[in-house]
């Protein structure tokens, strides 16, 4: 079975870069918006970025980056190379190339856009936020947290100054400087400005309903760094109820919200009440997976994957990380970092089962691969050497 994709037509930035980042699994949860899209309307433009969306939602990120290149020059020759109308294309290149782990150049793309709207606007306009928000998002990726702050601090104040800042908007800038207070281990202040958000997106009368669950997420996170468990689950709770209420029952979004409940509870050995849930959870992956392993499947295939291993069939389990694997490994080559989640994923698996030599052996080409893109202190790095460490005693 082949999972649907989203209907065509226009795209706006917004879109391909949920698109993206939902699919490679690093949604924050924003909502961009730009003012600058009088391209949109140029029917030769509007076709290159259409093709962009089509071959980036089937894994295709050649034909994707080629066919925004196609639409950043034709927008440069109608408009000129320093006209705002490049922003939303520029950042669409930088979300392409975030996505295959070209960092430099995304990082590129991104300041370019930048630039372009401070230039336009003024290094002061509301509009120059959501292109900080990108970058300080590339910033985290590489766990280069203290850019992102400064950055991220940059992009609130404009928020909060501006009187017409739609809350999802703000909540989109508070999350993500939460995040990044996270991993520089400040529990509290990461707690404060999750709770700000929420506060936003509770005025928000049409709330993005993806921001609403990563930021229940987070919320469980924070809580659950703190021992608060009570709390922690409440807010997984609260991640499966929207989940539930604004999407399909039998929906991918309702199975990741009972995997991450699920897991919570197996976590604390309250195995009666995470039981349950991985067996519905799994119930619906095996309905949205049936046979079909391309690109567009992946993120079927790894809950699957994730319901098996929990309900201790390893052995379906094992398979279906492996096809996801080599699914990634054909879109994104042998070398790229998703390859390295890929075999972490495996690696637990064999762990399961006391192929303890073999997990090893995915682990430190796992860390092989990390050490190309991240520094020794990437949390990434860290775990995958914890993992090892643990599998050596």
């Amino acid at each position: 079975m082949k999972p649907n994709h989203p209907p065509s037509g226009k795209r706006t930035v917004p879109t391909l870069f949920r698109m993206i980042l939902c699919a490679a699994g690093w949604w924050t949860g924003a909502s961009l918006s730009h003012a600058a899209e009088p391209m949109m309307d140029n029917p030769v433009l509007d076709t290159s970025r259409v093709g962009a969306f089509n071959s980036a939602r089937d894994g295709g990120f050649a034909g994707a980056l080629k066919a925004e290149e196609e639409a950043l020059k034709i927008a440069g020759d109608k408009y000129g190379n320093l006209h705002p109308a490049l922003v939303p294309i520029l950042d669409d290149l930088g979300t392409l190339h975030r996505t295959l782990a070209d960092y430099p150049q995304s990082e590129m793309n991104y300041k370019w856009g930048l630039a372009l709207l401070e230039k336009n606007f003024g290094a002061d306009d509301p509009r120059v936020a959501d292109s900080l928000d990108l970058l300080a998002a590339l910033y985290r990726d590489l766990n280069r947290l203290s850019e992102a702050e400064l950055i991220l601090k940059r992009s609130l104040s404009l928020r909060e100054k501006n009187k017409r800042e739609i809350p999802r908007a703000l909540a989109q800038t508070l999350g993500l400087l939460g995040r990044v207070e996270q991993g520089r281990g400040n529990l509290p202040a990461a707690l404060a400005l999750f709770l700000r958000a929420q506060e936003c997106l509770d005025k928000d009368p049409k709330p993005d309903t993806l921001q609403l669950i990563s930021l229940s997420n987070d919320l469980a996170e924070i809580r659950g760094e703190e021992k608060n468990d009570s709390q922690a689950e409440a807010c997984l709770e609260k991640s499966l109820a929207i989940a539930k209420n604004k999407f399909s029952t039998a929906g991918i979004e309702v199975t990741d919200a009972m995997l991450k409940l699920a897991d919570f509870y197996h976590a604390r050995h309250q195995d009666e009440k995470a039981g349950p849930l991985y067996v519905e959870a799994l119930k619906i992956s095996q309905s949205l997976v049936g046979t079909y392993y391309d690109y567009p499947a992946l993120p079927y295939m790894k809950k699957l994957a994730r319901a098996y291993q929990r309900a201790g069939n390893f052995e379906k389990a094992g398979d279906l990380w492996q096809k996801s694997l080599q699914t990634e490994i054909k879109v994104f080559g042998p070398q790229h970092p998703r390859i390295a989640l890929g075999l972490i994923n495996l690696a637990e698996v064999k762990a399961d089962v006391k192929r303890n030599a073999k997990a090893r052996q995915d682990l430190q080409q796992s860390l092989g691969i990390l050490k190309n893109f991240f520094p020794g202190d990437h949390p990434l790095v860290v775990l995958v050497q914890e993992k090892l460490e643990k599998l050596s005693r």
